[in-house]
């Protein structure tokens, strides 16, 4: 008969490797604690705290979007945070500082309005242990920027409505510079987040390097020019590149890369967090023997974390699937082999 802890971890889906919203932050598992350091997390959190133009650099499925996550909370109302998506709209603006300074008003005036409607910031703070993270969510008061955001919020609103095609690059990128100043005369630093980079730049087949060069070139170049805080996502394929160089000795002041797990334990420790969402022990669910299966795959197939997640979870599905007491290395193998035919 199959566990019930499968048919929990199953159903509860925690494995997933990609989480959205609060589950995102939820179940970050620490690399300064994987790694005993402060050079991760911490690094990150001092460097946004001081309004720092921060190059976060790790691979596809690393952890770059959960570490951020799992941070911003932590720094409450220190900092106005604005995530600045593009995959899902033209990459050409890319091309372009003024119509991407025009794009990033958008994006503020979105999140400044979701901003304004949220009376609650969540607070997750300190580390146990090696096997346990814990965090506490707390309210922050926040009554009087609530107003001020709501209040930055209309006027950029305003100001968005008002751009055309006859306003120039110049004039977009001062209401921008604008906008960012009415931010941090409310109290916190504003940063500017772009997490998806590398979704942006090579979203399609052609220009990409193009693309490339744009964004680490004009782009970054105008965004530093604006005094406020970023935080760019950057995949180690860009750090040889003539661009990035540029970008990392002009504009971009602070280095923060996410490391892979560095061992067993720390493979184990992520597992653990994601089988205690689901109330699970991991020994209820998973063999000794697959755990450090899926830490060998990890490093001979140079996995990402993500893969290592999606491996695991399928892992689940196909030993619920066989009526198993536990996931065992067969159904590691064929979580593998169902990751790799993708």
């Amino acid at each position: 008969m199959t566990n019930r802890a499968l048919h929990k971890l199953r159903d509860a889906r925690t494995m997933d490797p990609v989480l959205a919203g609060e589950d995102l932050s939820e179940y970050h598992s620490s690399f300064d604690v994987m790694t005993n350091s402060h050079a991760i997390e911490s690094r990150l959190s001092d460097s946004l705290t001081r309004g720092e133009r921060i190059a976060l650099i790790g691979a596809t499925g690393s952890g770059k979007t959960s570490t951020t996550a799992f941070v911003i909370p932590s720094l409450g109302a220190q900092i106005a945070p604005f995530r600045i998506g593009v995959a899902i709209d033209d990459p050409l603006i890319l091309g372009n500082p003024g119509k991407f300074a025009q794009h990033v008003v958008r994006r503020i005036a979105m999140t400044a309005e979701q901003m304004s409607q949220s009376t609650r910031t969540e607070l997750r703070v300190g580390v146990a242990d090696q096997h346990e993270v814990v965090r506490a969510k707390t309210r922050s008061v926040q009554a009087g920027l609530d107003a001020k955001i709501a209040s930055i919020s209309a006027n950029l609103g305003t100001a968005s409505q008002s751009i055309n095609e006859r306003t120039s690059a110049q004039e977009i990128i001062e209401i921008l510079g604008s906008a960012l100043t009415l931010v941090a005369n409310t109290g916190p630093k504003p940063i500017l987040i772009f997490d998806d980079t590398d979704t942006w730049i090579q979203t399609g087949q052609d220009d990409v390097d193009e693309r490339r060069r744009s964004f680490f070139g004009d782009i970054l170049r105008m965004l530093a020019g604006l005094g406020c805080g970023l935080l760019v996502a950057v995949h180690p394929q860009y750090l040889t590149t003539d661009e990035f160089r540029a970008a990392n000795s002009g504009f971009l002041t602070t280095t923060v890369e996410v490391p892979r797990v560095p061992n067993i334990e720390g493979l184990r420790s992520v597992l653990e967090l994601r089988s205690s969402g689901a109330d699970v022990e991991l020994d209820e669910a998973f063999e000794s023997e697959a755990i450090v299966e899926l830490h060998r795959k990890y490093e001979d197939k140079d996995l990402s974390l993500r893969a290592a997640l999606r491996c695991a979870s399928s892992a689940i599905v196909h030993a619920v699937e066989a009526g198993s007491e536990l996931v065992g290395i067969e159904a590691i193998a064929l979580g593998l082999r169902e990751i790799l035919s993708e």
